[in-house]
């Protein structure tokens, strides 16, 4: 059984997706110029252009696909992280908009990071509930892109963006 305060299985790792001992998928966004390895038992959902525009965090972002793993999840795989991009923004806005959001928010920590190819920054915010909820960011040709990752799918989506790789070299 899985879903929110359930055990989950052993992450993955960054090895893991590199071995020749697992199954390889990828996924290459050309809108918004990056590319990542996962192993084929996580799914990638492209949402249909049309369907981008979203409101999230009070703000006007294109949600363009989500992570999943097929392995867990009765009927639905379970979600590991969705992908937004929020044009023209950096990642200060992305710090405001957060704390924006609801009064209750709290970042309990903002780090630059080396994620695969990309310079991202991990924030660590709580709610009302003080369940820590994690996003990568990363200004990327023009956009905010934001992986924001389920509550403890921490060890699944960590591995998988460290393989990210920008298609302009």
């Amino acid at each position: 059984m899985t879903g929110f305060g359930c055990a989950k299985e052993a992450p993955i790792t960054v090895e893991e997706i590199a071995s020749d001992s697992v199954e390889k998928g990828s996924y290459k966004s050309e809108d918004f110029g990056f590319t990542f390895s996962h192993p084929t038992y996580l799914e990638i959902n492209r949402r249909n252009q049309e369907n981008w525009a979203f409101t999230y965090l009070n703000k006007d972002f294109l949600f363009f696909a989500s992570l999943k793993d097929t392995t867990r999840g009765d009927k639905n795989p379970e979600n590991i992280l969705y992908m937004y991009a929020w044009p023209k923004a950096d990642v200060d806005d992305f710090d405001a908009a957060l704390k924006e959001s609801d009064p209750a928010v709290e970042i309990t920590s903002r780090e630059d990071l080396q994620i695969g190819e990309a310079n991202m920054t991990r924030f660590i915010s709580t709610n009302a509930s003080k369940t820590p909820k994690t996003h990568y960011v990363w200004e990327h040709e023009g956009n905010l892109i934001v992986f924001s990752v389920f509550l403890g799918e921490e060890g699944v989506a960590e591995p998988v963006l460290r393989t990210i790789q920008s298609l302009k070299k």
